[in-house]
């Protein structure tokens, strides 16, 4: 399963990277492996992006030994399903809002590097 998968190397990931074409991530928002719990999120509407952005350096799962800077808003505002199917709102910020976004851009068919 996609939590699995995820839990094998890196902080984040969805779906669509291990093949499955559902709008469903999970990540973990600490930026930490084996800190935190991990989040799991379906259907993820952002509704409120920051506009303060940074600029950070990404990698990838599917893309190993890539790196990029990428400049993302430093909050979110999101309305998504947990595990369970309950709705929920949620807001990130700073590392977790990126990981987020790195993970939501693949449920949109976006790339770090594009």
């Amino acid at each position: 399963d996609l939590v699995s998968c995820y839990r094998t190397d890196g902080i984040g990931l969805s779906a669509p990277q291990v093949g499955v074409n559902v709008q469903l991530m999970v990540f973990n928002p600490a930026g930490v492996k084996g800190e935190g719990e991990e989040i799991v999120l379906v259907n993820p509407v952002v509704y409120k992006f920051s506009k303060r952005l940074s600029v950070y350096e990404e990698g990838c799962l599917s893309f190993p030994g890539i790196y990029a800077n990428v400049l993302r808003p430093d909050t979110v505002k999101i309305d998504a399903q947990d595990a369970s199917g309950a709705k929920i709102k949620v807001k990130l910020s700073e590392l977790s809002a990126r990981v987020f976004q790195h993970e939501f851009d693949h449920l949109q068919g976006i790339l770090f590097f594009d």
